[in-house]
């Protein structure tokens, strides 16, 4: 199996060792699962997407669009 080393600042690594602790796993087994889930991490929630346009109320309605010409120059920060 491979293996993998990390340089932790002990803060990190005690948190760690107690969410590992918390979660009646080993360190090497709570790291991994870690791991494994981030990419299911990241993800939207299921059917986060079929909400789009659920909400049926009048007064959610676009802005009108803006002129161009209307804009305002923008001065240079300094």
């Amino acid at each position: 199996m491979p293996q993998l080393s990390l340089y932790l600042d002990e803060p990190t690594m005690e948190k760690l060792r107690t969410d590992a602790s918390s979660a009646g796993t080993t360190l090497s087994s709570y790291v991994r699962d870690v791991l494994g889930n981030h990419d299911k991490a990241s993800q939207w929630p299921a059917k986060f997407f079929d909400l789009y346009g659920a909400a049926d109320d009048p007064s959610f309605t676009a802005p009108a669009e803006l002129a161009w010409d209307a804009t305002s120059a923008v001065e240079a920060l300094e």
